[in-house]
């Protein structure tokens, strides 16, 4: 399985995403204020997304660490799965798969306990793009699970399996931060990945592998047969791609084959090494159509 990538895509991400701090706060600040009042302009052209933004928000399940999923929607298992890895966004992968037919959801790499992260002191991970450029940080802002985590105490660095699921999202920005003329819908499942740097890279990879069972339960059950993930903890956070990228590949294909027909792991990466980028490629190598 090919990944692509190239100089020429790691360079446009680089340029796109590795914004100022003060750029990053003023589009987080500028995309509060769109979701709250359900519109934004392109040139003369006033672009409602109320109602989506409504939507979205009344659709959105919170999901405790014990709560329980309805039983998965009764259609015949996907004859194949096509994996993907791809030095692009999270939102282009989404973009790509909609425009195909499909109804992807995305995979938030969410703080455990600020939502949005630090997109509105400026902060640029993945998080930060999804909720500066969508209505994300609507759907989720007000949800019990961040309270949850803080009252974890150092504890909230392993965090939970708690998740959010906003169905529908609507993505108003592009990657280059223009406003889109016509905004999209994509749904957004945000969870956390314990921050290894802080509870021992031994501790983190174990909650990892049980982690990302109940985000692949979780899409699997809500029926969603696209998927976009990534290299989920594996920035900041200091989770080893290396262990990530196995355990989603032995459980796309062990447990979870033919829950799902296609997974794209859109992955940015400039490094010269792609340290993040290539495990995963590394990983799925032989698992392009199972």
């Amino acid at each position: 399985m090919p990944v692509a990538d190239s100089d020429a895509l790691a360079r446009t991400n680089q340029d796109y995403l590795l914004i100022s701090r003060q750029t990053g706060r003023d589009l987080g600040r500028e995309a509060v204020s769109i979701g709250e009042r359900g519109k934004y302009t392109v040139g003369e052209q006033e672009i409602s997304i109320a109602d989506a933004v409504d939507n979205s928000m009344t659709h959105t399940v919170s999901l405790p660490p014990d709560a329980a999923f309805p039983a998965p929607p009764d259609t015949a298992p996907a004859e194949t799965l096509t994996v993907s890895v791809a030095n692009e966004t999270s939102l282009s992968a989404a973009k790509r798969l909609l425009d195909a037919g499909k109804r992807p959801l995305v995979l938030n790499f969410a703080n455990a306990v600020e939502p949005g992260g630090g997109f509105l002191s400026g902060s640029t991970a993945q998080e930060e793009y999804l909720c500066r450029s969508s209505g994300l940080y609507e759907t989720i802002r007000h949800d019990k699970m961040y309270a949850f985590h803080k009252a974890m105490g150092r504890d909230s660095f392993l965090a939970s399996e708690w998740a959010i699921l906003s169905p529908d999202v609507p993505v108003f920005r592009g990657d280059n931060g223009a406003f889109l003329p016509e905004p999209y819908p994509v749904s957004v499942l945000t969870c956390a990945a314990p921050v290894a740097r802080e509870v021992g890279l031994k501790t983190a990879t174990e909650a990892m592998e049980t982690r990302i069972d109940r985000v692949l339960a979780i899409a699997r059950a809500y029926g969603y047969r696209s998927l976009v993930l990534g290299a989920w903890g594996c920035g900041a956070f200091h989770n080893d791609p290396v262990a990530i990228a196995a355990f989603f590949r032995d459980a796309l294909t062990g447990d979870y084959l033919g829950a799902f027909e296609n997974c794209v792991f859109a992955i940015t990466d400039w490094s010269p090494e792609r340290r993040y980028l290539a495990p995963f490629g590394n990983a799925f190598a032989e698992v392009a159509v199972k």
